[in-house]
């Protein structure tokens, strides 16, 4: 197979065997794996030619429903380094990757359903003008 029809979660995994595991603990290699994972579930099938900044944006999106944001933006800043190799490596042709955004009223919203007691109003004033 000719490397510019690897799909992403191909590419991804083997961008994390040959840059990313040599380098890090193994708890940290759980945490790609997870990410693996999840690349799967969002971009299974899809050729890294065929990416482009509304699909991945809408596969964010679609992930966005169902994690915090926080989770949102670790996992986008894993699969952005990724692309980024990709387009190093002449197998994205285009940067796909900058005018994605990690964060709309959606995750915003679903941010404060996880978690509804991350507000300043819940703390002490004390502690926060010590802070």
């Amino acid at each position: 197979m000719s490397r510019s029809k690897l799909t992403l979660p191909e590419y991804f995994l083997e961008w994390y065997e040959r840059y990313r595991k040599p380098d890090i603990r193994e708890s940290t290699q759980a945490r790609y794996i997870n990410k693996y994972h999840r690349v799967i579930n969002l971009f299974d099938g899809i050729k890294l030619d065929q990416l482009t900044t509304p699909l991945v944006q809408d596969k964010l999106d679609e992930y966005g429903k169902t994690v915090a944001y926080t989770t949102v933006a670790k996992f986008w800043d894993v699969v952005k380094s990724s692309l980024r190799d990709a387009h190093i490596d002449g197998l994205i042709k285009k940067d796909i990757w900058s005018r994605v955004s990690r964060l709309d009223q959606l995750n915003v919203e679903h941010t404060r359903a996880f978690y509804p007691h991350k507000t300043l109003s819940n703390y002490n004033p004390i502690y926060i003008t010590i802070l």
